[in-house]
């Protein structure tokens, strides 16, 4: 039942609160860019005011403080907290949604992410009386990690029936210490978890987080999954993944995500390429395994020198990644890669200008590709691996290559190929489908909330009803 109200806030207006895990300028990465993205173009419609509710890790603050600020133009409520493990289960996490909900009286939740404490929001929300959507932005509500991977960077076929196999395969077989780590937690399993938790027992407090989270986590996620109202999947291939694991399809409804074409309005025409330039590859992500960094900069070091340039837009100098550090430095020895690092999101335009081709390497099953809809927006051919929802953006040899995942023959194939063909980058990329926008999903997306919250008409967005029947997920 929605409800009335809503402090200082005009009461026209439709109320949706957007939840994620983290947000920005702290995280940048595909879920916290479509939250913020999406909230702008939904602000901007004059129907739908967003407030975005996200846990911030900090010290130095009364923990279950509510910091209010502002995010480009977007309002951000953060409830901070001390808990740097960041277990899916935090009581402040849980009193500060509360506490927002009370304040703000939402008409709707939108849940983009519910890790790092949230994992009992869903309920609360119904419990409050308010309807609720959430997107799957990866496979969060299956695998305690997100990916699907283990920690040895192999695809895994889920958590089973218990989730005892995610503390097996992905705490005590975690590299570093291994040994020591399997020793003190069998101690420790001895005694009923009671031994003192100290440095020398190898992050005893940590297993006992993961004991207590990621055992049983699949009944409880399933059981908690009952109360949103719909869920957006922004591919075919996240409602097939969800819908094997339980979850109805008659409540999956596939909105692919769209991007803000803003940046892209004054960009030149990319520049015909004489058949002497180098191919400029690019990359553009998170350094983590399930990437494919590793794979590229190993397919690109065996093409010809002279012949091509690779530009890497991520961060490989983070002490806390050890497998970013590694790359850094194996980079450092390979002619024509350069480590650019993060840019502003501002200079998203500029970046693309500067390559021909982006490289989409993963080894995990990509939920989406944000990031090639944005290449080709600013006319930038693509590579992508086989994997999860990136081969639906792409048609082979038609309007980029899809290459097999977690192989570095056929992707160095793939980059010999524009290194040999001069024009394929351009006829690659000239023949791309016109991009999906942000815009497009707003609208779509703005459907599903007058359908679910069942009190508003959208004109805006051409709602006529909001007991329009949904369009179900394929």
């Amino acid at each position: 039942m929605a409800r009335e109200g809503g402090e200082g806030l005009d009461r026209g207006l439709l109320r949706v609160l957007q939840v994620v895990h983290t947000f920005l300028p702290e995280s940048h990465t595909g879920t916290e860019i479509h939250t913020l993205e999406l909230c702008q173009a939904l602000n901007q419609s004059g129907e739908v005011t967003p407030l975005v509710f996200a846990p911030r890790v900090k010290d130095g603050v009364v923990p279950g403080t509510l910091e209010k600020e502002e995010v480009d133009g977007i309002p951000v409520v953060r409830i901070c907290h001390p808990e740097t493990l960041r277990p899916d289960r935090n009581p402040l996490v849980e009193a500060g949604f509360k506490q927002v909900l009370d304040q703000w009286k939402p008409h709707l939740i939108h849940f983009q992410h519910c890790a790092w404490g949230g994992e009992r929001l869903p309920q609360l929300a119904a419990e409050a009386g308010v309807p609720s959507v959430y997107t799957l932005h990866d496979y969060w509500g299956i695998c305690p990690r997100s990916t699907l991977l283990t920690v040895q960077g192999e695809l895994c076929p889920g958590p089973g029936t218990t989730g005892a196999r995610c503390l097996d395969q992905c705490w005590l077989e975690r590299p570093g210490r291994r040994t020591l780590r399997k020793a003190a937690w069998g101690l420790d399993s001895l005694t009923g978890h009671r031994l003192p938790v100290l440095p020398a027992l190898s992050g005893l407090r940590e297993g006992r987080m993961h004991l207590e989270g990621w055992v049983g986590r699949p009944h409880r996620l399933q059981a908690l999954m009952e109360f949103p109202t719909a869920f957006i999947a922004p591919s075919k291939h996240v409602a097939q993944r969800y819908g094997a694991w339980g979850l109805e399809t008659e409540r999956l409804e596939r909105i692919p995500h769209g991007v803000n074409a803003a940046w892209a309005r004054d960009l030149p025409s990319p520049p015909v390429r004489a058949e002497a330039d180098a191919v400029r590859f690019g990359f553009i992500g998170t350094p983590l395994p399930h990437k494919g960094l590793h794979l590229l900069i190993e397919a690109f070091s065996r093409l010809p020198q002279g012949g091509a340039t690779l530009t890497i837009h991520a961060h490989l100098d983070d002490p806390a990644n050890p497998y970013a550090l590694e790359l850094g430095i194996r980079c450092a020895s390979l002619p024509g890669i350069t480590v650019a690092g993060r840019f502003p999101r501002e200079r998203l335009g500029q970046v693309f200008q500067g390559m021909d081709v982006l490289v989409v390497p993963s080894v995990w099953e990509e939920m989406f590709g944000l990031v090639v809809l944005e290449a080709r927006l600013a006319g930038v051919a693509v590579v992508v691996s086989e994997m999860g929802g990136l081969p639906e953006l792409v048609r082979n040899r038609v309007d980029g290559l899809v290459v097999p995942p977690d192989r570095v023959d056929p992707l160095h194939g793939a980059l010999k190929r524009f290194v040999d063909e001069p024009a394929l980058a351009r006829r690659l990329a000239g023949a791309a489908p016109p991009t999906r926008t942000m815009q497009e999903c707003a609208a779509e997306t703005a459907r599903l909330y007058a359908r679910v919250s069942g009190r508003w008409t959208g004109a805006r967005w051409g709602v006529e009803s909001p007991t329009s029947p949904p369009r179900k997920g394929e």
